[in-house]
């Protein structure tokens, strides 16, 4: 099993640069795991990277519910 991205309270959610790199870092890593070589990831690897991106950065936001 593939572990979710990390997070680092070091890495600013906001910085875009540092976003796509862990979306690109992930989107393989997910190729990997499902027996494709980099050069071989699929737009549902890319996609499941940048949902897990999503969730990840919900999480370090604020609760705003009242």
């Amino acid at each position: 099993m593939l572990s979710p991205l990390s997070s680092s309270p070091a890495i600013d959610p906001s910085d875009e640069a540092t976003d796509h790199a862990r979306l690109v870092s992930r989107t393989r890593a997910i190729a990997l795991g499902a027996g494709r070589v980099p050069p071989q990831v699929s737009q549902c690897d890319y996609e499941q990277a940048r949902q897990e991106l999503l969730r990840e950065h919900a999480t370090l936001l604020p609760d705003t519910r009242s």
